[in-house]
């Protein structure tokens, strides 16, 4: 886990403007907050457009961030984290709304 961890840590470090990563206290979740404003619905939506799966942060009582998880192969961690890298830049993923659209 240390591996993926330290990879989302880098996804943050990218997008300081957009989230920041609370790290995972001995679960295989780390919390992430969005700071565009947008909500957590809206850009866990357009993260499945690109194929990746977000667990919002309304459904946990919060719509300023998601839940990531890092409870699998490093392999598959990895690319989940570069589909959210082009999901958290300026134009979202092909075919987004960017940040602003839901």
């Amino acid at each position: 886990m240390r591996i993926t961890y330290g990879k989302g840590l880098r996804v943050s470090t990218c997008h300081p403007d957009a989230v920041r990563l609370v790290p995972p206290q001995g679960t295989p979740f780390a919390w992430i907050q969005l700071r565009t404003g947008e909500s957590s619905l809206a850009l866990c939506r357009r993260a499945l457009e690109a194929g990746l799966l977000l667990a919002p942060g309304e459904t946990m009582g919060s719509d300023a961030g998601f839940r990531l998880g890092f409870d699998r192969d490093v392999d598959t961690v990895a690319e989940g984290l570069r589909r959210l890298d082009t999901v958290l830049l300026p134009d979202g993923p092909p075919g987004g709304d960017g940040p602003s659209g839901d």
